[in-house]
């Protein structure tokens, strides 16, 4: 797949504010010169065309958060992540995307049962969970049945729910071609009313939007308050056009059309009320809905006669305006991507969990980025704490396992070691419990080295024995060579290593089937391995005190292991044993050096 292009944010912010600016200045002219001036006028058209685009991509831009939270909720019910019925990851999932998005009203998910789950936004700007079976079961059938046969997601017509109309949108939730339930989410008129009310002001226009040309969905009046009122002459909690309060709004299909280029993709319209003449401008707004959206901007025509006894002075301001929005721009884009870019670094090196090289981020004069870095900061505490209960290596290894379900218990052939002291009780017994742990640490951190060195999983502590065993999670053909190679630097680092303490070690090996996965209650599950093998080599562990020939790590590997290593070994049988647990005598050689 073709990499897409990546855009500084410096850049996106610099041509961002040099287009809105381009966008306004040229609208202005085209409002100012329209009636007086056919050259201006041609001009002014082409910016209207540019006015329009940008309304249109911004409503779309204020509206596809919905459509993007919808999405992913989609895919990760298909890839299993998510299940429509857990409250508590619906829950966990929608908190998250409305805080990134905040136009987002809510998220409500049925599940194949039509159990309904209800995530939405407070007065507080925070969100109010709810579980039930809805307000209205038979319409919630009757919607099941609708989605059933849609394959991806389909914006609805508006939406009326005690008192407050919503521009939603819905779809099925899937898992390999199974129905899992269904999924809507959207805006409230009102929020997409006070969206179009700063563009007003940007604009210095009156923007709305129209639903199936006979009612207004959206307009800066309604940006304070709900659909309630007149709620018995509504449809969906909608105003029909001659009854909105904005007495321009309210005669659009009274104005008269202004004949336009078949090349435009606007409607132009003047309607006069009063003394004061109005010029609309308008356009067909697709895929929100099976019934038209009208989107379209209102203005005096005064403004144009203003504006035209002042088109040089608007050029030049526009122009010199233009250029310091630029420098402004691009100027704070550098200084907002800097942080931007070191949470994106630091992210990075979270994702490789490679937690100790991850700086403190900064704070910020930005509230938005101050609070991101606090909460990183805070994060990234968390996570170091939580690494040292977890092996990292482990984590590490689970990510980068793309198989599906390969946590999930199943039985493997895999290579088991066990690590133990030789005398650890008497060596102990003249110790303070301080000096005890000194060496255990110093014990398991060059133990632990080693294991990781070759790729093997320290599953456990148990007392002064170390567990570990190789060939999961991550596929592994040569687990018994590496156990092998582990062994034999546990016992060259023994011999080396200044900071190795001064005891004597057993180290055993062995190779058989095992159950492997997570095993556990929820809240404490361990990936691990459990079985005869484990077993086996627990009592190979224990026959070291038999053959203890006087080295300082008596390294024992089972037959079988050292078959599945497929040689390159130095090794001495010690013979066949009987082991608690087994009927047949279990071989065991010494690992005494590589081939």
């Amino acid at each position: 797949m073709r990499k897409k292009r990546r855009i500084p944010l410096s850049t996106l912010l610099t041509g961002s504010v040099g287009i809105l600016v381009t966008v306004t200045v040229v609208l202005v002219l085209f409002l100012s010169a329209a009636a007086n001036v056919r050259n201006t006028f041609d001009l002014m058209r082409f910016a209207a065309e540019q006015a329009m685009d940008a309304l249109d991509e911004d409503i779309r831009a204020h509206l596809n958060p919905a459509a993007s939270l919808i999405n992913q909720l989609r895919a990760r019910v298909d890839q299993g992540r998510i299940e429509p019925s857990d409250s508590e990851a619906i829950s966990r999932f929608a908190s998250g995307a409305m805080a990134a998005a905040p136009q987002i009203a809510g998220l409500v998910v049925w599940d194949e049962t039509l159990q309904e789950i209800e995530v939405l936004r407070n007065t507080a700007r925070g969100v109010d969970i709810k579980v039930g079976s809805g307000d209205d079961p038979e319409g919630v059938k009757v919607l099941a049945s609708q989605l059933r046969a849609l394959s991806g997601p389909l914006w609805g017509e508006p939406f009326f729910d005690d008192g407050v109309t919503y521009v939603n949108i819905l779809s099925p939730l899937s898992r390999k071609g199974k129905f899992m339930g269904m999924a809507a989410s959207g805006v409230t008129i009102s929020d997409l009313s006070a969206f179009l009310a700063s563009g007003s002001t940007r604009y210095k226009v009156t923007p709305f939007i129209l639903y199936d040309g006979q009612h207004v969905l959206a307009h800066p009046k309604l940006a304070q308050r709900t659909a309630q009122t007149q709620e018995e002459t509504t449809v969906k909690g909608l105003i029909p056009i001659g009854q909105f309060p904005d007495k321009v709004v309210s005669r659009f299909h009274d104005a008269e059309k202004i004949q336009t280029p078949e090349s435009m993709t606007i409607s132009m319209r003047s309607v006069e009320i009063g003394d004061e003449e109005y010029f609309f401008l308008s356009r067909e707004l697709s895929g929100y809905s099976d019934k038209p959206w009208i989107i379209g901007v209102y203005a005096q025509e005064g403004r144009f006669d203003e504006q035209f006894d002042r088109l040089g002075l608007s050029i030049l301001m526009g122009f010199v305006l233009l250029a310091i929005s630029i420098l402004v721009a691009w100027y704070l884009g550098r200084r907002l991507a800097a942080p931007v870019s070191q949470i994106s670094e630091a992210a990075e090196l979270v994702s490789a969990l490679d937690l100790s090289k991850i700086p403190k981020l900064k704070s910020s004069r930005v509230k938005e980025l101050d609070t991101q870095a606090d909460a990183f900061n805070r994060m990234t505490s968390a996570l170091r704490l939580f690494e040292t209960y977890v092996p990292k290596s482990l984590v590490t290894r689970m990510l980068r396992d793309t198989r599906p379900g390969a946590a999930k218990p199943h039985e493997q052939i895999l290579t088991v070691m066990f690590v133990d002291v030789i005398g650890f009780t008497a060596a102990s017994e003249h110790m303070s419990p301080g000096e005890v742990a000194q060496m255990l640490n110093a014990y398991f951190t060059v133990v632990n080295r080693c294991i990781d060195a070759e790729g093997g999983t320290v599953d456990k502590y148990i007392g002064d024995a170390v567990m570990a065993f190789w060939g999961a999670p991550e596929a592994q053909d040569d687990h018994a060579a590496r156990a092998c190679r582990a062994a034999l630097a546990i016992a060259e680092a023994a011999e080396k290593d200044p900071e190795f303490p001064d005891i004597r070690l057993k180290v055993a090996i062995h190779t058989g089937p095992l159950l492997v996965g997570d095993i556990g209650a929820p809240g404490r599950i361990n990936f691990t391995v459990i079985g005869d093998t484990v077993n086996t080599c627990s009592r190979i562990e224990s026959l070291g005190s038999q053959i203890d020939d006087g080295s300082r790590v008596l390294a024992m590997a089972s037959r079988e292991t050292v078959d599945a290593a497929g040689g390159g070994f130095e090794t001495r049988k010690l013979g066949a044993f009987s082991v608690k647990g087994r009927a047949q005598k279990v071989e065991v050689l010494l690992l005494s050096g590589r081939a």
